[in-house]
């Protein structure tokens, strides 16, 4: 005796992927899906470039607004340095300045530079402004394959009334850095939205589509179609032939409906999954032949010749004829 696998006769089934529920779509759902879609994404890269560009206008400014408050702070300190000259206690208090983010100081006093103090990075830096400074200005810039920075002017209020100011460059790095950061994180956060809103959307068409079938399928209590000898009761899940019963099961009983729906039309075997496996996100083409095959022998059961009403149209897929004479072959059509 030859051993055969014990195969459980029930495994469970997993849910049917996203990549599976869109495949089961009609064309019209799907083209609805894709406008959808399109909405959602140019709604969501509109706000997003609004709030990205929003908030780096007020990191920017907060940044701004905090070198210029540390340059001013330094250039109250240096005013009580210069007169008379004190370049030691400058230049130390320069160096503490390019230890935090500050790229260079400069304290100009009388037309004559008391100190300039620069990090290496600064490789060149352009030429200091007048001499003759009367209020803060505040420059963003980059030297040639160094840091971009702030270049940040005050005027020197020094006791002998002579003219001056400090510069400091202070480094923006850091503010760029957390730009950068913020917006990669925005944008990931908005695309996993989208994705969730699109993934929501395609639910919610196919299942508007399975309670339409539903709807379909059991349509009015005493619905009932007739195709030429063929009679299909809805309301009792019961068919007729030349008034002898048709014995089928749901799904041989679903297809015949769904090809008796629109008698003579070609139905593809895509819309015939779709129609009839409504449950199995897996069925394909082999269950519709295998279907088919089964709902002609029930036919010719009863009458040879109805093995006929269900066409095969080679390339296209089946139709249900008008008539019971056993026209088109289905063993020749490729049934």
């Amino acid at each position: 005796m030859g051993h055969r696998s014990l195969t459980p006769l029930f495994l469970p089934r997993s849910p049917p992927t996203l990549a599976v529920v869109f495949q089961s779509m009609s064309r019209s759902d799907r083209r609805a899906l894709a406008w959808v879609a399109a909405a959602i994404l140019v709604i969501t890269a509109v706000g997003l470039s609004f709030g990205v560009r929003t908030y780096h206008m007020l990191l920017d400014e907060a940044f701004r607004e905090r070198s210029t408050a540390y340059a001013q702070a330094f250039a109250a300190s240096a005013s009580a340095w210069v007169d008379p000259v004190e370049a030691s206690m400058l230049q130390a208090a320069a160096r503490f300045l390019l230890v935090g983010s500050a790229l260079y100081v400069e304290v100009v006093h009388a037309g004559e530079t008391v100190i300039a103090e620069r990090d290496e990075r600064i490789v060149v830096l352009d030429p200091p402004p007048t001499d003759a400074v009367s209020t803060i200005t505040v420059a963003q810039t980059r030297t040639p394959g160094g840091p971009a920075y702030l270049d940040i002017v005050v005027p020197l209020m020094s006791w002998d009334g002579e003219d001056g100011y400090v510069r400091v460059g202070i480094d923006r790095t850091s503010v760029v850095t957390r730009s950068r950061n913020a917006t990669l994180a925005v944008v990931g956060g908005g695309l996993a939205i989208d994705a969730a809103l699109i993934a929501l959307v395609i639910w919610i068409l196919a299942g508007r589509r399975r309670s339409a079938r539903d709807l379909d399928a059991r349509g009015p209590a005493d619905a009932r179609v007739v195709v030429g000898d063929l009679e299909i009761d809805r309301a009792r899940k019961e068919v007729r032939l030349r008034g002898a019963s048709v014995r089928l099961t749901p799904k041989q009983y679903a297809l015949l409906s769904a090809l008796a729906q629109e008698p003579e039309r070609v139905f593809s075997e895509r819309e015939l999954v779709d129609e009839v496996w409504t449950d199995s996100p897996y069925a394909d083409a082999k269950d519709v032949k295998q279907c088919v095959y089964l709902v002609r022998k029930r036919l010719a059961a009863v009458d040879p010749p109805a093995r006929g009403l269900i066409v095969t149209v080679p390339g296209f897929g089946y139709r249900l004829v008008v008539r019971t004479d056993g026209g088109d072959d289905p063993e020749l059509t490729g049934a």
